[in-house]
């Protein structure tokens, strides 16, 4: 029988879990626990090419124009990844953790595959899920869609929502139940993503605390936090009426230094108006009590401040843009956006400006994530991760 502990963090999607990725990844010291992130931050890729047979129909996947061939060579080389972190646990005694948030997704089958790999080598599988309000979680999602390359006005649709014959991301009640059948109810640990109950309001000092690891503030990292709705704007009509995201792996990080350029427009947080979500009130309500069942801790209503003039209400609210963003878009471009004495501005023009800006970066954000990944992988060389 197994009788070492690995810890299994998956997800859900949008609950910080870039951020604990992240601050495992890079600040992770404590010896009685080791990270693997398989020399990509994330598991999430990794976990669907080692565990899944549909690692080929995944957003990324398509995005870089992976074959059979590429994907096989890639799972090789993760395997290999995963056992040499393996054995490092083995050698220090330490507990491995394991976060891929695409893993909330996963089918029984493919829960029990990941079950019997571990136990094969000595390991109880524990899972971990931070489970987020609907009413606030959706809109993420959608929001990350967006980023993406979508132009589907679908409000409540999922983030990984490319294998429709699996359940949906938002159907909380079926994916804990699946969790508790493959791992066992006694070792499922499932926390509100709520951040007045989180430690500290943060759910990487929430992770770490929970699990007994030692990590300094000053090392938690932020990461992969939302845009503005000004900025989802400019991107959706990029993705509707543009060139949109595009293919390749230039593709991928083109759009990646989008993102991070549109950051900088700044205005308010993207919201839908909860008219928008009514015809679902009954199933989010039925979904939220099935988590206050299990936790004890009930989700708020969606608030009454979200339903502000800003907040999204259909998808005409979308090619509606503020003067200010406006503004910073032309700057930024160099593009005319308004119409000639008018204030005006034609979706067309802003997604013009838009896939100008993807085309167009600053030398030194390009330098900037170069650097990044050469850090990534000294990190891997260095840390085993």
């Amino acid at each position: 029988m197994p009788d070492r502990t690995l810890v299994f963090h998956v997800g859900m999607p949008k609950t910080g879990s870039t951020s604990i990725q992240e601050t495992l990844y890079y600040g992770l010291e404590d010896r009685q626990f080791h990270y693997i992130g398989f020399g990509q931050i994330s598991g999430s890729r990794a976990m669907r090419i080692l565990f899944s047979d549909s690692a080929g129909d995944s957003r990324l996947s398509k995005a870089l124009g992976f074959d059979s061939r590429s994907l096989g060579q890639m799972r090789k080389m993760l395997m290999h990844r995963l056992l040499k972190s393996l054995a490092i646990c083995d050698r220090r005694h330490a507990t491995p953790i394991v976060s891929a948030e695409w893993c909330w997704r996963m089918t029984r089958e493919e829960y029990v595959g990941v079950l019997e790999f571990f136990a094969a080598r000595g390991y109880r599988v524990e899972p971990i899920a931070y489970v987020r309000s609907l009413w606030g979680w959706y809109p993420s999602a959608f929001q990350e869609n967006v980023k993406w390359g979508d132009a589907d006005f679908t409000p409540c649709r999922g983030v990984f929502d490319d294998r429709p014959q699996v359940r949906s991301e938002g159907d909380l009640i079926a994916t804990l139940e699946v969790l508790e059948g493959v791992f066992g109810g006694k070792y499922l640990r499932v926390i509100p993503f709520v951040r007045s109950s989180l430690a500290s309001g943060c759910v990487v000092e929430d992770f770490c605390r929970m699990l007994g690891i030692g990590m300094s503030p000053r090392r938690i990292r932020r990461a992969n936090d939302g845009l503005g709705v000004d900025a989802i704007r400019a991107i959706y009509a990029s993705n509707a009426l543009g060139a949109g995201y595009g293919h390749g792996p230039r593709a991928v990080e083109k759009n990646v230094l989008l993102q991070r350029r549109l950051t900088g427009m700044g205005g308010p947080p993207f919201r839908y108006h909860s008219t928008l979500l009514e015809t679902w009130t009954d199933e989010i309500a039925r979904q939220h009590a099935g988590v206050a069942e299990r936790t004890g801790a009930a989700f708020p209503n969606h608030p009454s401040s979200a339903d502000d003039a800003d907040a999204i209400r259909k998808e005409a609210d979308l090619f509606r843009y503020s003067v200010e963003s406006v503004g910073w878009l032309e700057k930024a471009s160099g593009l005319p956006i308004r119409t000639p004495g008018g204030d005006d501005a034609p979706p067309a023009h802003v997604a013009a400006a838009v896939d100008s800006l993807r085309e167009r970066q600053p030398v030194w954000a390009r330098a900037r994530r170069v650097g990044e990944f050469v850090m990534r992988e000294l990190r891997r060389m260095s840390h085993g991760v």
